[in-house]
This record gives structure tokens, sequence and C-alpha cells, in this order.
């Protein structure tokens, strides 16, 4: 799930920080861990919270926000620059 993510340093030291304040081996469940141990809330919540804060930094590393103008949230919700509202009769 996250090998490849891991080969980037700075995710990688990340997910070192993440496991030892949360308590988790994340670098094993998101290496190793087989589909059972990944399927139990206490492994998969941390495993896929991680993997959602890693492609966020590799996003912003990117400048995903930046390009075209507007930020990530109003793209994922199709409103560019305009933000919700912008230009609704009343």
């Amino acid at each position: 799930m996250g090998t490849e993510l891991l080969e980037d340093s700075e995710i990688s030291e990340l997910c070192d920080e993440c496991a030892s304040a949360a308590g988790v081996d994340l670098r094993r469940l998101l290496t190793t861990a087989d589909d059972d141990e990944l399927r139990l809330t206490q492994n998969a919540q941390p495993a896929v919270c991680f993997a959602g804060l890693a492609l966020a930094l590799l996003l912003r590393r990117r400048r995903f926000n930046r390009r075209g103008g507007g930020t990530l949230g109003r793209r994922v919700r199709g409103t560019g620059d305009r933000g919700v509202g912008h230009g609704r009769r009343k």
C-alpha cells in the first residue's frame, strides 16, 4: 500500500514520527501487512490517514494548489477560484 511513498525521504521520516506518536508500526502496515490485518479498524485507520497525509505532502511539494489558481479543496468541489456561492443570484 505505501512502499513507493516510503521511498521519499521526507515521507519516510514523517512515517517514523507518526508511528512513534501513535504507537503503531506504520511502516509494516504500509509495506508488509496482509489484507486481513489491514481490514482491522485499528490498523486501517492509521494506515489510510498516513497515506492521505503523505499524498497531501507530495501534492503540496509539487505546488498542486497553486497551478491554475484554485486550491485543492476548491478543485475537489469543482469551484475553481470562485469559492462556493460565488455568482449565485438570490
